[in-house]
C-alpha cells in the first residue's frame, strides 16, 4: 500500500482502546478515530498531495477542518471533515 494510503498504526490501537476502556460509551470514539483517518487519506487523493507537499501534480489546496456532529443509536460522534 503506498504511502499516502496507511493510516498510522496508533489509530487502530486507539479505537480498541476506547472500546475497551469504556465499552458502548467508548463507541463514539472508537469510530471518530477510523473515520477521521480515512477522510484525511481521502483529502490526499484528491488533492493530489500529503500536507504541505508541493508537487507539480497536486491539483489544490486544502484549509483545515470543520466539526461535524452525528448521532448514532449508541452515542454522539463528532468528526472532524476537510
Amino acid at each position: 500500500m503506498p504511502k499516502a494510503h496507511r493510516a498510522k498504526g496508533h489509530s487502530l490501537a486507539a479505537a480498541c482502546e476506547a472500546l475497551l476502556a469504556h465499552a458502548l460509551d467508548g463507541v463514539g470514539e472508537a469510530l471518530r478515530i477510523p473515520v477521521g483517518q480515512t477522510s484525511k487519506i481521502e483529502r490526499a487523493k484528491h488533492l493530489g498531495a500529503q500536507p504541505y507537499e508541493c508537487n507539480a501534480a497536486r491539483l489544490d489546496y486544502a484549509d483545515g477542518f470543520e466539526p461535524k456532529t452525528v448521532l448514532t443509536r449508541v452515542s454522539e460522534a463528532t468528526f472532524d471533515v476537510p
